[in-house]
């Protein structure tokens, strides 16, 4: 088993290729910037361009976690959710296709439908990401490339990027800083990195007898957003000051407020990580963050 990773550079990417380096499994990256594509410390300016060098590589998947997440609707997000979710995933296919590449695992999102059962995007991202699947599908269908999609719930760990709620929030009790949410009335089910980086190498180890088939990935328990404040006091014995916590924001357009999977957990894969547990883990290396900048 080898794996081309596509989008390493990315929080869940980045964290993959460290639990891949620990499995012993052999990766290759390509990497996105600046228009071109680096692969095995060349610099190419199309996936096309890349197949050549990547030809005797073995490669026996690709995983696919480059995306955009822009959530904006204007002609520059737009452009850029179209460039990196769908076409840059279409021509990928293409490639695998190329170099022989008989599976394809593609991370997509919970967000393509608002919680009603059916296709119904919270966001033109989650629109984009939906384009994406239909077109693996065809290709599932039309050739010998086998696709796995995992549907990612919001994802919380260490060192992200992104400013996530449970990182934002956690930092602000710690730090004794101000934070604003809103009320807190929808329900969420966030699954760790650990976790998420587990079911992916798990998925990778898969000999799947149908084309297409698809899972939801998300953390052991659903609870309410409104729920974590206390959640986090617990873990760390700390508590809010009065007027610390802000619960003013108003909810997004399209908020999702049930957690209804769609596809279901993997067969072979249940997370680990409970919301304790982790916050646990996050307060450690928010407290290590704090110190080395103190």
């Amino acid at each position: 088993m080898k794996i081309l990773v596509l989008g390493s550079t990315g929080y869940v990417g980045s964290m993959l290729c460290k639990a891949l380096a620990r499995e012993h499994i052999p990766y290759v990256e390509i990497i996105r910037k600046d228009g071109c594509f680096k692969t095995m410390n060349m610099t190419f300016e199309s996936l096309e361009d890349c197949v050549e060098v990547l030809q005797d590589q073995n490669i026996t998947h690709v995983v696919n976690l480059a995306a955009s997440t822009n959530k904006n609707c204007d002609f520059n997000a737009t452009n850029e959710l179209i460039q990196a979710n769908v076409n840059f995933t279409s021509l990928s296919a293409v490639m695998a296709l190329k170099l022989s590449i008989p599976n394809y695992v593609f991370i997509s999102t919970y967000s393509t439908s608002i919680g009603n059962g059916k296709y119904d995007p919270q966001t033109l991202y989650a629109a984009t990401k939906k384009s994406a699947e239909d077109i693996l599908y065809f290709f599932s269908q039309s050739s010998n490339l086998n696709v796995v999609v995992l549907n990612l719930y919001d994802v919380y760990g260490p060192n992200h990027p992104h400013g996530k709620v449970i990182t934002g929030m956690l930092e602000a009790l710690m730090t004794k800083s101000d934070f604003q949410m809103s009320q807190g009335n929808q329900e969420v089910s966030p699954i760790y990195i650990d976790d998420v980086t587990e079911a992916i190498i798990q998925t990778l180890k898969q000999d799947f007898a149908q084309n297409f088939i698809h899972f939801d990935l998300l953390g052991p328990e659903i609870f309410k957003l409104g729920d974590l404040p206390d959640k986090m006091a617990l873990v760390t014995q700390l508590e809010w000051s009065e007027n610390q916590l802000k619960r003013n924001l108003p909810a997004r357009p399209r908020e999702i407020m049930l957690v209804r999977p769609q596809h279901g957990l993997p067969f072979f894969w249940n997370p680990k990580i409970g919301i304790m547990q982790g916050l646990e883990l996050l307060a450690e290396s928010i407290k290590k963050n704090i110190s080395n900048q103190g």
